[in-house]
């Protein structure tokens, strides 16, 4: 019984520290001189809040290249 009841509780522990993964392809362009450049990353999978970071500091750089960026 006693290791009945450290399974489950190790069972629960693990089912709440693991979160699903997410994936998002990110790119960003910016003005080139004549023609605009557009950089694209490879898909880049994680916890949503990692994502959110990711995402964010792509849009600073696009920004601070005065460009746009996209993340899907």
């Amino acid at each position: 019984m006693k290791y009945i009841l450290i399974f489950i509780i190790g069972l629960f522990f693990y089912l709440a520290s693991s979160s699903c993964k997410k994936c998002i392809n990110c790119s960003y362009t910016f003005p080139n001189g004549v023609k605009d450049t557009t950089i694209k990353y490879d898909e880049y999978c994680d916890k949503k809040k990692v994502l959110k970071t990711y995402e964010d500091n792509i849009k600073h750089l696009a920004d601070s290249l005065r460009g746009t960026y996209s993340c899907k």
